[in-house]
């Protein structure tokens, strides 16, 4: 591959508690997101930071250097060459690896490599539930050594690392290590070798150039500080290997497979032979990536990596997908028990801030997907008195946000400066689609919610009111959106299929919905959040925070979007209806493409339709694994 290639595709690993490394098969950071070391210092996504930037790898053989590594420059300049020696990378189940090829002869050369040359592997693991991960490097000629160099950083994850004057405040040598510290009150970072030299260095790489931040409108340019260099000769039954740990004690090698998060099954080991057994386990390994289980006890899913945290509406969008389908139920049912306590006026948080701020509640919808999922996971009798307040508190108005139930048994909500809904985009304080007051999906949501919750005769209610207002005389489905006096939104956005999907409309709107939907808003990728025909739509994603908001539901693709649609389908066409065709383009992009092992939050609304934004999103991989689920 190319270098552009490579540069192009993302690699992920987590930690289980909010932790991630991040980076390129290139071996250059191309986001400011890209660490080898990012904690949360309060599960399970508060107050992230980043410790370990990269490290600078150079294999030695009989006097010759090899760099592993690479760097994007401001100027252009890509050094070292590192990409050149890039042979092949797996996402492992426990972790990844990489092989590089080396330019020299080796014994194996026409019977096992098909291309010539001494092959390298390096792999990393994180331990299970702990902010230390291991770097190893196997299969090195005898006589071989390592040399690493760690690029230290130290600060919040959404920026950049600068250099400041008494950086860090601790930088000493300790038995079999070396220890960093960039402040008093940091962390100490400890970097854990059994044998090796240690040498102090305590210069900076400066001018580091990220693309992807330059793209974005952000600052696009860091500085990582070496404290010290290692060499680890190989010796026989002495494999290289460095671990970069925040935890109070050594971890042991052992602790790498302990873990209480679900492992490969021996069936599933054994089908992964198999190309079909080989999607199943990629999906289940992806799937695992977002559940998070804090040391304090509360379990969640984060939203997206590298850079969303805990939101209720998607955690709830996703549960279905990434428990339910992988044979997680129990971790289902806990993630909804942890979100009880935070239930506050009937609303679950829309999400919590990785500052460790108070919750923001401003949300329609969440709680409404909070209860389909509670409905969903057989919870209606246990957390009755929960389903209780939720609903008086929406009956009653005393939900906030101007949210409450009409006299048709209707939900209405906000105004016209409130963004309640998940098309919650706003510009210098103005929401870009308002849709307030009586947004189709959220009606539909609201009597799935009195339904869980045992109000048949009200749900029955709102449902004809639902039929009366919402169907379109001209046969394109549903309105988007009812004003306070009734007016239409007649936008055609993907909503609708949200509601047809949850709603026993009949055969007439179902199939309608359906072929609006296809005709105006099915992409290989998913949805577009707004018809191509309309005036407002914008074929493309891209540039500053301002203008990538002002179009984020303006008919940018919405993988997660497909899930409905499929159910739509199926309600249709029947149970065992193949959709397979609507989610081939999204499996083929989760293996080879953008962020490898997870699934874009958004690709462009025009052909080719690039991924864009976050490149692991929860609930895009989630819908996809619901519809494949049989």
């Amino acid at each position: 591959m190319t270098f552009e290639e490579l540069a192009s595709k993302e690699w992920l690993l987590t930690n289980g508690i909010g932790g991630f490394a991040s980076g390129t098969l290139a071996g250059c950071a191309t986001r400011r997101y890209h660490s080898l070391l990012t904690v949360a210092l309060d599960p399970p996504s508060g107050r992230r930071m980043s410790l370990l930037g990269g490290l600078d790898e150079t294999v030695i053989i009989d006097g010759t250097e090899y760099p592993l590594a690479t760097h994007v420059y401001e100027d252009g300049t890509v050094f070292p060459d590192g990409w050149e020696r890039h042979a092949s990378f797996d996402r492992g189940y426990f972790g990844p690896h990489w092989q590089y090829r080396l330019p020299i002869p080796s014994p194996f050369d026409g019977r096992i490599a098909r291309v010539p040359g001494t092959y390298i592997r390096k792999t990393i693991r994180f331990y299970p539930g702990k902010n230390a991960i291991c770097f190893e490097w196997h299969q090195l000629p005898k006589g071989a050594s390592v040399r690493i160099a760690p690029l230290i950083c130290w600060k919040d994850y959404h920026s950049d690392m600068q250099r400041w004057e008494g950086f860090p405040f601790r930088s000493e040598p300790f038995e079999n290590g070396w220890l960093v510290q960039a402040t008093p009150d940091a962390p100490e970072l400890r970097f854990y070798c059994p044998y090796g030299i240690w040498e102090p260095a305590g210069w900076w790489n400066d001018r580091l150039f990220h693309p992807h931040e330059a793209e974005r409108g952000f600052s696009a340019t860091e500085s990582l500080y070496c404290p010290a260099t290692l060499t680890m000769e190989y010796k026989r039954l002495m494999q290289p290997y460095l671990v970069a740990s925040i935890e109070p004690e050594r971890p042991a090698k052992r602790d790498l497979r302990d873990s209480d998060e679900p492992k490969p099954s021996l069936e599933l080991i054994k089908k992964r032979k198999t190309l079909e057994g080989n999607q199943q386990w990629r999906e289940e390994r992806a799937a695992a990536e977002f559940v998070v289980h804090a040391p304090n006890g509360r379990r969640t899913i984060l939203a997206g990596y590298p850079w969303f945290t805990d939101w209720g509406r998607d955690t709830f969008i996703s549960l279905p997908g990434l428990c339910l389908t992988t044979g997680q139920a129990e971790t289902a049912r806990q993630i909804i028990r942890d979100f009880v306590p935070w239930v506050r006026d009937g609303r679950i948080p829309n999400r919590f801030p990785d500052n460790n701020d108070v919750p923001a509640y401003n949300n329609v919808d969440g709680t409404l997907w909070f209860v389909r999922c509670i409905g969903l996971c057989g919870l209606t009798e246990e957390l009755k008195e929960t389903l209780d307040e939720i609903i008086s508190a929406h009956l009653d108005g005393t939900a906030g946000d101007g949210i409450f139930c009409d006299s048709d048994g209707l939900l209405r909500c906000g105004d016209d400066h409130t963004n309640l809904t998940w098309m919650d985009a706003k510009v210098d304080g103005v929401a870009i689609t308002p849709r307030f007051d009586r947004p189709v999906e959220v009606q539909a949501l609201w009597i799935n919610a009195l339904h869980v919750a045992g109000e048949t005769e009200l749900a029955e209610k709102a449902q004809h009111a639902f039929l009366a207002r919402f169907v379109r005389a001209d046969g394109l489905g549903l309105y988007d959106c009812l004003l306070p006096d009734g007016t239409p939104d007649f936008s055609i956005r993907p909503n609708q299929v949200i509601a047809a999907a949850l709603l026993d409309l009949g055969d007439v709107v179902n199939r309608a919905v359906l072929s609006v939907a296809t005709e105006h808003l099915l992409t290989p990728y998913g949805l577009r959040t707004l018809s191509p025909t309309d005036a407002r739509f914008a074929p493309r994603y891209e540039g500053g925070p301002h203008q990538r908001d002002s179009v984020y539901h303006q008919g940018t693709v919405w993988p997660w979007l497909i899930g409905s649609f499929c159910d739509l389908y199926r309600k249709i066409h029947g149970e065992s209806a193949d959709v397979g065709p609507f989610l081939e383009a999204l499996q083929k992009h989760l293996t080879d493409d953008y962020g490898l092992g997870g699934i874009a939050e958004v690709f462009d609304g025009a052909a080719p339709h690039r991924p864009n934004g976050c490149p692991w999103q929860a609930w895009s991989l989630a819908e996809v694994l619901r519809a494949k689920a049989p």
